[in-house]
């Protein structure tokens, strides 16, 4: 592949980004990661059966904020990969007369296309490097969502 096609393919995931951003900039969300997030997300039997009710309610507030954070990240792996496979999709359109037939299955046709476009090969790249990212962060938030109402049920527990 060549560098040319790589550097515009990057360049154009980096301005992709920065749209993303300067949307996620207008809805004033600032996520950050605290070292109180690593705390309350290994918390032991014992820490669990001491902590105060109040202690759960402030834990659980901050892995719900961690929470936010990590879907936000799994949805610029999303929406990064959808571009990219988008991207794909009009390059196939385009140069998909130059190869096969008009038997060859279209799978086919993208593939060769993708195999031999360096263009289209650099954004199954991209497209294949966010989709595993995206697919390592699948469904993270949803779990410490649930951390964070354990510990939100058992502060509520607590307080009784």
């Amino acid at each position: 592949m060549s560098g040319e096609e790589q550097s515009y393919v990057q360049s154009r995931v980096e301005e992709f980004e920065k749209d993303l951003d300067e949307l996620v900039s207008a809805l004033k969300i600032k996520p950050k990661v605290e070292p109180i997030i690593e705390e309350a997300l290994n918390l032991s039997y014992e820490q669990l059966k001491n902590i105060h009710y109040e202690e759960c309610e402030i834990l659980s507030y901050k892995l719900t904020q961690y929470s936010i954070y990590l879907q936000s990240v799994q949805n610029r792996y999303t929406n990064i990969k959808k571009w990219a496979e988008n991207s794909i999709n009009i390059v196939c359109a385009k140069e998909h007369n130059n190869y096969g037939d008009k038997y060859t299955k279209y799978e086919e046709k993208k593939n060769l296309i993708i195999n031999y476009n360096l263009y289209a090969k650099a954004l199954y790249n991209v497209f294949m490097i966010y989709s595993s990212k995206e697919q390592e962060l699948y469904s993270i938030s949803q779990k410490v969502q649930s951390l964070s109402q354990s510990l939100h049920n058992i502060g509520i527990s607590k307080k009784i």
